[in-house]
């Protein structure tokens, strides 16, 4: 992981649940995931900084042509009238994904990265 990776994990206290059994045996083996397990994946997975394009994606099929067509301000303004005022008439409009985290920062202020960790009582929170 990179250094803006780990930058996005959470310092987690792990220690191991029990060593002894309830006869007093000592255990083989324990395995320990904490939550980082899974959120190094996400922030794998967010530090991405590419955009895919709806219009990119689709310009090359033929049966998605006519969509593309009606992907503008005006198909919006019969519904919403001020998208028009504020954006004009017959603009292309796009769909654009991205995983990045920084790029969905600059839209949203303040929001947190996806992740996935446990409460104290063993319920898993997405």
């Amino acid at each position: 992981m990179t250094d803006k990776q780990k930058k996005l994990l959470k310092p987690i206290k792990g220690d191991f649940y029990k060593e002894v059994n309830h006869a007093g045996q000592e255990s083989l083996a324990q395995v320990l995931i904490d939550d980082n397990f899974f959120n190094s994946m996400a922030a794998i997975i967010v530090s991405i900084d590419k955009t895919i394009s709806f219009r990119e994606v689709a310009k090359g099929n033929a049966k998605v042509a006519p969509f593309l067509q009606m992907l503008t301000t005006s198909t919006i303004g019969t519904v919403l009238p001020q998208f028009t005022e504020e954006y004009g008439d017959n603009k292309k409009i796009d769909v654009v994904f991205s995983p990045s985290h920084s790029l969905f920062l600059d839209g949203l202020p303040g929001s947190k990265m996806s992740g996935i960790y446990m409460d104290k009582n063993g319920n898993w929170k997405f």
